[in-house]
């Protein structure tokens, strides 16, 4: 059961609109584990990737695409999601933002898309700084014994 349902309309890349329908998450079931570790667990190079993508399943049953006929279909599973999202990252990447934002008061906005432009100008970086140590270790010649 959806809590005070929000329409979401989304353009996909190739320009038809899709209709979706988020959800308050419920407090005990799902928002607080989503509340205190969703941000922790997707952030590059110190998250955990499995637990992460295990709270987006959790979130993502919470969201409803809405069919043609008016009736909807909740995103309750990861073929669901694949179906109805498909390889559109700009669409999948709008949803999610919104149950996000919709749902933890303390994102405004907007305040994840400079989150993540910080992290795509440090990311490289750090990956260079990193490849660049490895390099070195590898490239090393060793003493013949």
């Amino acid at each position: 059961m959806l809590i005070q349902p929000k329409t979401l309309v989304v353009s996909s890349e190739d320009g038809v609109e899709k209709t979706f329908t988020i959800s308050k998450l419920p407090y005990g079931s799902a928002g607080r584990e989503i509340l205190t570790q969703y941000i922790p667990t997707g952030t590059p190079m110190v998250g955990d990737y499995d637990k992460n993508h295990a709270l987006y399943l959790k979130m993502m049953a919470y969201v409803a695409i809405v069919k043609p006929d008016g009736s909807e279909q909740l995103l309750s599973t990861q073929a669901l999601i694949d179906n109805h999202i498909g390889g559109d990252f700009n669409l999948g990447f709008k949803v999610e933002t919104e149950m996000l934002e919709y749902n933890l008061g303390f994102f405004v906005q907007g305040s994840l898309a400079p989150f993540f432009q910080r992290w795509s100008v440090m990311l490289p970086q750090k990956i260079t700084k990193i490849l660049t140590a490895l390099q070195a270790q590898l490239s090393a010649v060793e003493k013949q014994p």
